[in-house]
């Protein structure tokens, strides 16, 4: 779609300031200046026509309701958004043989045919913050959530199994299923979508706010940043798996030597199920991710896209890995909701 913009110069991967809305390689790049305010007068944003009564709810954010260093992926608790008048409903649920336990909740919650489930980063608690507003929102359009909790954390493997789970028990209820993933959790949505494709089912829409394009790379650097190591490597992580596994789950991740040697294989790595990712997706991502390569992330986001017509990247220029700072942060959640309310609707 044509997009009006001024007549700076503007080149891929440059900072982009006085742009406010750019297409740049099949993927839309968000100035770092802009404010959630400004998409009013611009084109309709990839996914739908500007949800205005959205917009303004999300706008009404503000920076009393953002803890200390916007900690959105942990649970404290925030100002509520919008009018709160919508009755709740929570019910707690166990999804699988294994003993996930969640919370179901939204308005008429064992009526109601519509549910996201939401897949929280690696770390992050079930509650957090981002979540915690997400739920708000798609409760007060009529779409109900599903949250659970792993009371420490578990590898990829665990993580994408357990959603494949979630999926099948809610579709056994009739439920339509939608995700809303972030980072570690967005990349497990991605494999238990790619998984779901070989049912002949699917999720009905994805909306990530980040993902994590190639797991062993992103395992490496925080390997680095752990240790203070840069000479850590792949080769050396195999070499020495037993002592890594151990460091690993002495920080509350639980993984196996089996599990981190496919991970260092690139077994989990995106670009090895980009053709079964066929539900709608947008992700929505930070140009300063200090996490995970940005350039490897529109990478796959292309390949994903070349089967997936459906299929959208959105980059918030000057964003870290979060999208932490406020204005970033309303852009990066009015997008996410309007993509999963619109896809949901039906």
């Amino acid at each position: 779609m044509p997009l009006e913009i001024n007549n700076d110069a503007c080149k891929d991967g440059e900072m982009l300031s006085s742009i406010k809305f750019h297409e740049i390689d099949g993927r839309f790049v968000i100035g770092k200046s802009m404010k959630l305010s400004e998409l009013r007068p611009l084109p309709p944003v990839v996914i739908c026509e500007n949800n205005f009564p959205l917009m303004d709810l999300v706008d009404s954010i503000n920076k009393t309701d953002v803890p200390p260093a916007c900690v959105l992926e942990r649970s404290n608790n925030v100002g509520k958004v919008g009018s709160g008048k919508v009755e709740i409903d929570y019910v707690p649920v166990v999804v699988n043989e294994e003993g996930i336990k969640g919370i179901l909740s939204g308005p008429n919650v064992l009526q109601n045919r519509k549910i996201v489930i939401l897949s929280q980063g690696l770390q992050a608690e079930w509650n957090c913050i981002s979540n915690q507003w997400i739920q708000e929102i798609l409760h007060g359009y009529g779409i109900c959530t599903l949250s659970y909790d792993y009371s420490g954390d578990v590898g990829i493997e665990k993580r994408s199994y357990d959603l494949v789970k979630n999926f099948e028990y809610l579709k056994r209820w009739g439920y339509k299923v939608g995700g809303y993933g972030s980072s570690y959790g967005g990349l497990a949505l991605l494999l238990a979508s790619s998984q779901l494709c070989d049912t002949g089912s699917n999720f009905e829409v994805i909306a990530n706010r980040t993902i994590i394009p190639k797991l062993n790379d992103t395992l490496v650097k925080d390997l680095r940043g752990k240790t203070g190591n840069s000479a850590i490597d792949l080769k050396y992580i195999q070499c020495n798996i037993g002592q890594v596994v151990s460091q690993l789950n002495e920080g509350g991740l639980r993984v196996t030597e089996r599990e981190l040697s496919a991970v260092c294989e690139g077994q989990y790595n995106l670009d090895k199920v980009v053709d079964k990712i066929i539900c709608p997706h947008l992700n929505v991502q930070g140009s300063f991710d200090e996490k995970v390569d940005i350039y490897a992330v529109n990478q796959v986001m292309k390949q994903i896209s070349k089967q997936n017509h459906d299929n959208y990247m959105v980059e918030i220029s000057g964003a870290n890995h979060g999208c932490e700072h406020l204005d970033h942060y309303k852009i990066q959640l009015y997008l996410l909701a309007s993509f999963l309310i619109e896809k949901m609707r039906g």
